[in-house]
């Protein structure tokens, strides 16, 4: 069973989706169910990601205590 309904896509928006349909070779129906599905399936896997630290490792197994200027300073 599929739903019918009606969407505003701003203008700019919706010249991309033709365009990309186009490239595709998909259909913009196919184009938006397919990025509706892919926003909706993948939405909690990309939650889930969380950076464990550390970052960097290094031999001491003492942690390592920088303040942020520290950082910013050897970044740059």
């Amino acid at each position: 069973m599929n739903v019918r309904t009606t969407v505003d896509i701003p203008d700019e928006l919706f010249r991309d989706l033709k365009l990309k349909s186009a490239r595709e070779g998909v259909t913009l129906k196919r184009l938006i169910v397919k990025a509706l599905e892919a926003h909706i399936h993948d939405a909690p896997a990309r939650q889930r990601r969380r950076i464990r630290g550390p970052l960097i490792r290094c031999k001491s197994k003492k942690p390592i205590a920088l303040t942020n200027a520290e950082i910013e300073d050897l970044l740059t």
